[in-house]
């Protein structure tokens, strides 16, 4: 858990829990092989990681859009995607 995650689990008194199972984590290992064997599934993400490997060392996702009427979607996620972008 990253240390935000720890402060907001302290302010909501939750108790604290192992955050990864040992299934997660042996298949979080075997797409890490997969995808330094060439045959992950995202080509540009594969490119993007190996070019800069320091930014998938972050704990969370986040994403901003802006339409053509001006209107902004944000949205974060600790979680849910392998190898993901900060």
């Amino acid at each position: 858990m990253g240390i935000g995650a720890e402060e907001l689990a302290q302010i909501f008194n939750l108790e604290r829990r192992k955050p990864a199972t040992a299934a997660q984590i042996e298949r979080y290992e075997a797409q890490l092989k997969s995808f330094f064997a060439g045959e992950w599934r995202l080509p540009r993400l594969a490119a993007l990681v190996k070019a800069h490997p320091e930014v998938f060392q972050l704990e969370t996702v986040g994403s901003v859009a802006l339409d053509c009427d001006g209107n902004v979607a944000a949205a974060t996620s600790t979680g849910g995607f392998p190898l993901k972008l900060a």
